[in-house]
């Protein structure tokens, strides 16, 4: 995969894609029905020989086929997604983030994990990361909207709960009093079946652009931007941020101090609500005290327009990287992003035989070196269960799949299969295994020797899968073979515990820890 450098020759290319407005009802498509790209930035630039850039329009309905056949051409060294349409739009969206995910390809902007969260999402995820939030509330059909937002503040603002372009926003939609919050809230769940209050912050209201720095290795933030409303505006509806946008003015924001504290705020928003991938312009305001609130974060915001007049385009103009410079960055931080993401993806493949009654089990997809680490299993989910559970309620089958593949965290407690099949792993036994825990309990596994690409990996069920009736016999056939598998071969066998030190699940090792104190 290329990665640009001062001294490369052949230029990056980059393939641009942007949801199509051909046959959508969307409430933008009148106003923002324009050819995005960062090509723009690089307009009479030296640079332009560096990069070639290749814009497709995405429609929904085909948004797999259409990624699917960009990247069997093999002609892409990138792609630069500008696709935003939001869940109940018919516009291309996290369908197209999905596909390039799925084909592992590099990609610029939100995984399909942090692509649309809603603004529920994001109140709760910036609370935790200590990041200010106006006071709110979250009515639903069929709720006493007078009871729910009782405890709020007037004045009051009425937004959509997943919320994008102010979609559904109007001037009323500012309420000072409960009735015309009654009726606004009434008239926004006829629409969209369910809305959020929130208190009005007083204040300015500060946009700031975040992004994931492969230079740096950390987020960073840019020139924070303050707009200034048309008289008799206080926020931006819809109608002022489509039609009316050529009158709202904006300039850096003058105060350094407030304008550090809002790129703080934009990069903590940035991090934890978006996972730190791609880039996301956070809304905020600022209160009369200095206080700095977030109303929401856009991950995939409107950017590189023709007339450079997006807000994240007006940041870029105010900050010195300017747009090439971030058109540039997130080049480099897709295709860093995918290496890293294909490094740290098990070298293995699922395989299936019915030669010697073998079934499913897992193969080397390459050479693996000793001592590489083959599954960074620490921070990894598992799903938990009591065993009186699974005796009460699970079926006769279940209950032996079960027995074959669950391994014990307490006598209690076990760690089981994942839901999805894609994330299952039929590791085979063998009394000379290809794989062994780390050290001390560890929950990665490594390769204990070298290991030849097409090769059976294997561990040793008494290493972790040892229940109580975890028992049975052996045909690994190798000179090391112990014929009959126990659960308590750790703790009954010298040679075993020899053989694998600390190398084992913790609960094995505590079992032998524990039978060692009873025997003293």
């Amino acid at each position: 995969m290329k990665l640009l450098d001062d001294e490369t020759q052949n230029p990056l290319h980059i393939c641009v894609l942007q949801s199509s407005y051909e046959g959508s009802l969307s409430d933008t498509k009148a106003y923002d029905n324009y050819r995005c790209t960062p090509a723009y930035a690089f307009n009479n630039s030296p640079d332009t020989k560096n990069y070639k850039f290749t814009s497709v329009l995405i429609k929904k309905a085909t948004a797999y086929s259409q990624v699917r056949d960009l990247v069997r051409t093999g002609t892409f060294d990138a792609f630069f997604n500008l696709c935003d349409g939001a869940l109940d739009e018919d516009r291309a969206g996290i369908s197209v983030v999905q596909a390039l995910e799925k084909f592992g390809v590099p990609f610029t902007g939100a995984d399909s994990k942090h692509f649309e969260p809603t603004k529920l999402d994001m109140k709760m995820l910036a609370f935790f990361a200590g990041i200010n939030v106006p006071a709110y509330a979250h009515v639903s059909l069929h709720d006493n909207i007078e009871a729910v937002c009782s405890h709020l503040n007037f004045p009051v603002i009425v937004k959509h709960t997943s919320g994008y372009n102010s979609v559904g926003m109007t001037r009323d939609s500012l309420c000072r009093n409960m009735e015309d919050l009654v009726a606004e809230a009434s008239r926004f769940m006829g629409l969209f079946s369910d809305v959020l209050v929130e208190e009005y912050i007083e204040g300015v209201e500060v946009t700031v652009l975040a992004c994931e720095d492969p230079d740096r290795g950390v987020s960073r933030a840019f020139t924070p931007v303050q707009f200034k409303f048309p008289d008799g505006e206080l926020f931006k509806h819809f109608e002022l941020k489509w039609v009316d946008f050529g009158k709202t003015r904006c300039a850096p924001l003058a105060d350094p101090v407030l304008a550090e504290k809002c790129k703080a705020v934009g990069i903590a928003a940035f991090d934890h609500i978006l996972g730190g991938v791609g880039y996301g312009r956070s809304d905020l305001r600022i209160d009369a005290n200095g206080n700095v609130f977030m109303l929401e974060i856009n991950p995939n915001c409107g950017i590189f327009y023709p007339d450079n007049d997006g807000s994240a385009d007006l940041i870029l103009a105010n900050d010195p990287i300017k747009s090439i410079g971030f058109a540039k960055l997130m080049i480099k931080a897709a295709i860093q992003r995918n290496i890293a993401i294909l490094a740290r993806k098990p070298p293995v493949k699922v395989s299936f035989s019915s030669a010697e009654g073998r079934g499913y089990h897992v193969l080397a997809s390459r050479n693996i070196a000793k001592d590489e680490l083959v599954f960074h299993d620490e921070g990894r989910p598992l799903r938990l269960i009591t065993k009186q559970y699974v005796d009460r309620n699970w079926s006769a089958t279940d209950k032996a799949m079960f027995t074959q593949y669950a391994w014990p965290f307490s006598k209690k407690v076990w760690a089981i299969w994942p839901n999805d099949h894609n994330n299952w792993r039929p590791l085979s036994h063998s009394c000379n295994p290809s794989l062994w825990f780390g050290e001390n309990s560890s929950l990665n596994v490594f390769a204990r020797r070298n290991i030849a690409i097409g090769e059976p990996l294997t561990m040793d069920y008494a290493t972790f899968c040892c229940g109580e009736t975890m028992e049975f016999d052996c045909s690994c056939g190798d000179a090391a073979c112990r014929g009959r598998i126990a659960a308590s071969d750790y703790t009954t066998s010298s040679q075993v515990r020899e053989f694998y030190g600390t190398r084992v699940s913790d609960y094995v090792y505590q079992q032998w820890i524990s039978r060692s104190s009873e025997s003293i």
